[in-house]
């Protein structure tokens, strides 16, 4: 839920903190993000629930302004739709 405006390609990778069974990683988890990429950006957002502390960061190129919430959910098979 938010609003953004833009495009952007990025590529994202994630750290994982005290993450002592994998399974805790598949949840969901409470998320809010906000980026600015002009040429080049960069955009980190912080999901913690519970001691599991996970933090997503993008690195991207294009032009994109915005502010989201909502929430992140790791699943054990891709999907097509994310929900």
């Amino acid at each position: 839920m938010g609003f953004d405006i833009g495009g952007d390609g990025s590529k994202t990778f994630a750290l994982v903190y005290n993450l002592n069974d994998t399974a805790d990683l598949f949840r969901r988890y409470p998320a809010a993000e906000g980026k600015a990429y002009l040429v080049g950006g960069f955009a980190a957002n912080y999901l913690q629930r519970d001691d599991v502390i996970i933090v997503p960061i993008k690195l991207g190129v294009g032009w994109r302004l915005g502010i989201n919430a909502g929430y992140m959910k790791f699943s054990r098979k891709g999907k097509l739709v994310p929900f």
